[in-house]
């Protein structure tokens, strides 16, 4: 049996960049409607984002990043 993390890719919506984790596994999920995550998924949403979920699902995976694609399009590339 084969006991080695898998890796996951983490895209945007438009499918222009992405992050690749070194293991897929969740170690924690929730829904989180607390005032910062609205705001934040709003903001988002009026920026040209697409529209979120009321109580949005959250995913804590452990965040050892092995690739990034798009830089340029990620995060205003400040990469």
């Amino acid at each position: 049996m084969n006991h080695e993390p898998q890796k996951a890719r983490i895209e945007c919506h438009c499918g222009k960049c992405a992050l690749t984790v070194a293991d897929k596994a969740a170690t924690l999920f929730l829904r989180c409607g607390c005032v910062n995550c609205r705001q934040a998924l709003w903001w988002g949403h009026e920026h040209g984002g697409a529209k979120s979920e009321p109580l949005p699902r959250l995913f804590y995976l452990r965040s050892d990043i092995v690739d990034v694609t798009g830089k340029a399009y990620s995060f205003n590339g400040v990469w």
